[in-house]
């Protein structure tokens, strides 16, 4: 098993800790409008706005010993995936973002169970959320391949979320816990 805290590799892909010098292919990937909830909802974010996110995301690797990952194939950056613990919901917080040129080749659900497995190597198996638009069905698809299940869905920053979780308690009340006036959970599903 490979551990959290170094670079994973899968047979097509090699995830390592971000550095400063990918920056600029953060801001190039989340300047993409498909890359925003409900792509074409909501303008893209600003180049200021994705450099302090990506300086967060370096902050965690050093606060933390884990985080997102940049996502290499073939030696090109493709995205970004990892488990945090500064997400939108209270604890591990899994996320990902490819490439849209590299969407729909089973790359996500790659980085996803190396960070999984890697994550219960290191840790045991720990309970872990994740959001997802309501129409990424891509993205919900991996997270059920991934061992995820709906849990609420849940208003966040103004948009609409599926709050998904992996070895979580039957219902959302971490959520609101967490969070009271910043997530309205509706019902379960």
């Amino acid at each position: 098993m490979q551990s959290l805290t170094r670079a994973l590799e899968t047979s097509r892909l090699l995830l390592r800790p971000p550095s400063y010098c990918d920056l600029s292919f953060a801001q190039e990937l989340y300047a993409r409008p498909e890359m925003k909830p409900g792509a074409g909802e909501r303008e893209t974010e600003p180049p200021a706005r994705i450099a302090r996110r990506f300086r967060l995301e370096i902050r965690h690797w050093q606060d933390f010993g884990f985080g997102r990952y940049l996502i290499e194939r073939d030696g090109n950056p493709i995205g970004f995936a990892g488990i945090t613990l500064n997400g939108p919901v209270a604890g591990l917080n899994l996320s990902y973002h490819l490439n849209p040129d590299h969407w729909g080749r089973g790359l996500a659900q790659e980085a996803v169970a190396a960070i999984l497995d890697a994550a219960e190597a290191d840790h045991g198996r720990a309970t872990v959320g994740a959001v997802v638009h309501p129409g990424n069905h891509a993205s919900r698809r991996v997270l059920h391949k991934a061992g995820f299940r709906f849990c609420a869905a849940v208003q966040l920053g103004g948009c609409d979320w599926l709050f998904h979780r992996r070895d979580g308690a039957e219902d959302a009340a971490v959520l609101t816990a967490a969070h009271p006036t910043a997530c309205a959970v509706r019902t379960a599903a």
